[in-house]
């Protein structure tokens, strides 16, 4: 008894450890203080491209890469994760959009309303339609959330809908002379 008790509080605990975000600060990184300041560096120049006035698509893919280069050095902070999906989002790779911003919402769930919106996603994507719909209607009813976020998030509601009639009345259908 006492070993399974040790056993559930070792899983407890590296759990919550591994789920932990990871700040881009001295005190993370005591060892790499210069890649600690690369890392940084990049963020803010990826930063810097998406601050113009008139963001352009090609702007998207330069931030990625130095958002990417961070990326390598800290995988597990929640922001970055973020950003690197609002990048792919807008380049139109919906999968790795989905893919970095479920990973942000698993590291802090907590952190803005777009980590909600990528969750719900990758819920959406997996069929887990109810799940998915309760997450975009937080989204939907946010007050962080932005005019656009809102209406892509009662898109999805529809969509989940949609999806869960389609399953539930299945059509069978036959296909003849296909060529």
């Amino acid at each position: 008894m006492k070993k399974i008790f040790i056993l559930v509080l070792c899983n407890l605990i590296l759990g919550w450890a591994v789920a932990q975000n990871v700040d881009f600060t001295i005190e993370n990184f005591p060892t790499n203080p210069k890649e600690l300041k690369k890392a940084i560096r990049n963020i803010n120049k990826g930063d810097d491209v998406l601050s113009s006035p008139v963001t352009m698509v090609t702007d998207y893919g330069l931030a990625l890469d130095y958002y990417n280069k961070a990326y390598s050095f800290n995988a597990k902070n929640a922001i970055l994760n973020t950003k690197i999906a609002n990048c792919y989002k807008q380049l139109g790779n919906y999968s790795s959009a989905v893919k970095y911003g479920a990973q942000a919402y698993d590291i802090d769930s907590t952190i803005n309303v777009e980590v909600l919106y990528y969750k719900a996603c990758s819920l959406q994507i997996g069929e887990n339609f109810d799940e998915a719909m309760a997450l975009f209607t937080k989204v939907a009813n946010h007050t962080e959330s932005n005019g656009a976020l809102k209406a892509d998030a009662k898109k999805h509601i529809e969509e989940c809908q949609y999806a869960k009639k389609l399953i539930k009345e299945e059509v069978l259908c036959f296909i003849d002379n296909f060529g």
